[in-house]
């Protein structure tokens, strides 16, 4: 670390003028600073600003492609688990990430400020930890992390090839070995994992931002054609004139450990919490990231609630893991919203990738330009490996819930207040920004102190309910691929 951090010399924001708080009297008061701290202070608020980088939009589009895919497929199978309760739900959740989210990105800014040297840093979730809490929560964060974007990596490979599984059944009738499609996928996705930055890689974004969005659309559309005929069969056999048609659909009252189950796969739509940071790095006008996290979600959260209640709606608590898997799979309707999640998924393996790489390259002390061979085969080797564990264990349904009660509750709903919290009392009494419209003082007020304890208490019952729920559930899970590496009939994901 440079030594301008450990001297102080860049340790309060750019003003001729800076206010701040008296911690012991309340008061207000005012230290004025020469004309040579006033310019280091400036160089160091333009370090904060970049001229190149994600803009605003790109930025919105990186959590929508990174976010919305796989877990917009699984919700379904949510709310066959909590019933109507998944509706209010998945909109607290969303309200609980979106705050979280705007939490973590000021304490990020505010570190910034603080110590402009931590700018190009590559894993800066860990940074958050340690600069909040000290090194070893730094060390607990980075497990957290990259046990989450290996985990989601998992289950986009996982559920891709099955969405690939099922177009090809459609277009061949023919048995096709599904962990042998596992491998193709792997293997046909590495050469996106060599892109250095999200920056260098918008249209990933945007690709897959537009096609979940679409693909939404087909799926809502085609449930609901599948639901009238749900309902007219079900007008016959209620005359008995059609004693084969399916009945209505069933809704099971929901308890206690399925509520919690279906706590576990909600959060894991907001499992991109980890990347928030690397993304917000990436950006311009990182001091912008509020607004991106706010419009992102809410964005997020419109694909997700009609897309879970028309599943729900229709075919209730039988509904497949994967909503797709439930739908006709003869249907053009059904295979156009298939190929378009599937490129989502594709794209968004490819966004999930990049952290875990560059996390992987700064822990063995690679630069990324000067050592460009070895970094691309630690990127293979990361890469192999998740295929293997594909391979091991091919129950998307299983990692989603584990990983979504367990390391997405604590990057999502405990570590943002944590840190936040911690860096208020470490910093008290000290502006975050300069004498702006918008300044804002790094102070908590006692209501905004209790939701923060309320959200990590709530993280905290969830997550260990919905993981006691996921870990009785593993122990069902199908088995690996090894075993029958070329059987294709009724494949292991589902």
């Amino acid at each position: 670390m440079s030594s301008s951090r450990d001297s102080g010399e860049l340790s309060e924001p750019l003003s001729s003028r800076v206010s701040f708080l008296d911690s012991n009297e309340g008061r207000v008061g005012y230290s004025t600073f020469d004309f040579e701290e006033r310019k280091k202070f400036r160089e160091a608020r333009q370090t904060v600003t970049k001229t190149d980088g994600l803009t605003v939009v790109g930025a919105i589009f990186f959590i929508i492609g990174e976010m919305a895919g796989s877990g917009i497929l699984a919700l379904p199978k949510a709310f066959s688990n909590a019933g109507w309760i998944g509706i209010p739900m998945l909109i607290i959740c969303c309200a609980i990430a979106g705050y979280e989210g705007v939490k973590l990105g000021k304490a990020w800014q505010f570190i910034l400020y603080k110590f402009p040297d931590l700018r190009e840093v590559r894993d800066p979730y860990p940074v958050i930890a340690r600069e909040s809490m000290g090194p070893f929560m730094e060390k607990v964060v980075k497990v957290c992390v990259y046990i989450t974007l290996f985990s989601v990596s998992l289950v986009l490979l996982i559920l891709s090839s099955d969405n690939i599984y099922n177009f090809i059944a459609f277009l061949t009738d023919k048995p096709v070995p599904f962990c042998g499609i596992i491998l193709i996928v792997g293997f046909l996705l590495a050469p996106f994992g060599f892109f250095s930055t999200p920056s260098d890689m918008p249209w990933v974004a945007y690709t897959a931002s537009a096609s979940t969005f679409i693909a939404c659309i087909f799926i809502i559309s085609q449930t609901a054609i599948e639901g009238k005929d749900h309902e007219w069969n079900s007008t016959y056999l209620e005359n008995n004139l059609d004693e084969c048609s399916p009945p209505r659909p069933v809704f099971v009252s929901p308890c206690v450990t399925s509520v919690a189950s279906a706590f576990g796969k909600i959060l894991f739509c907001y499992g991109g919490m980890s990347v928030f940071p690397t993304i917000q790095t990436d950006m311009k006008r990182p001091q912008k990231f509020s607004t991106v996290v706010i419009v992102s979600l809410t964005a997020i959260l419109l694909m997700m609630l009609p897309v879970s209640i028309a599943g729900y709606a229709v075919y209730g608590s039988d509904v497949e893991n994967n909503i797709l898997d439930q739908l006709d799979n003869h249907s053009l309707m059904t295979q156009t919203a298939n190929v378009l999640i599937t490129l989502h998924l594709l794209f968004a393996f490819a966004i999930v990738q990049n952290p875990l790489h560059q996390g992987a390259e700064a822990a063995l002390g690679l630069d990324p330009v000067s050592q460009k061979k070895k970094c691309i085969a630690v990127r293979l080797s990361i890469m192999v490996i998740v295929i293997l564990t594909a391979l091991l264990i091919p129950d998307f349904g299983v990692i989603l819930d584990l990983v979504g009660s367990t390391t997405v509750t604590l990057n999502t709903f405990i570590f943002p207040s944590l840190f936040y919290i911690s860096l208020v009392r470490k910093y008290k009494g000290e502006l975050k920004v300069s004498n702006h419209e918008d300044a804002e003082t790094v102070s908590i007020g006692k209501p905004e102190y209790v939701l923060h304890i309320i959200i990590m208490i709530i993280g905290i019952i969830g997550g260990v309910i919905s993981g006691k729920k996921a870990i009785s559930s593993g122990f069902e899970m199908k088995p690996p691929c090894f075993k029958n590496f070329f059987i294709s009939p009724g494949h292991v994901s589902h």
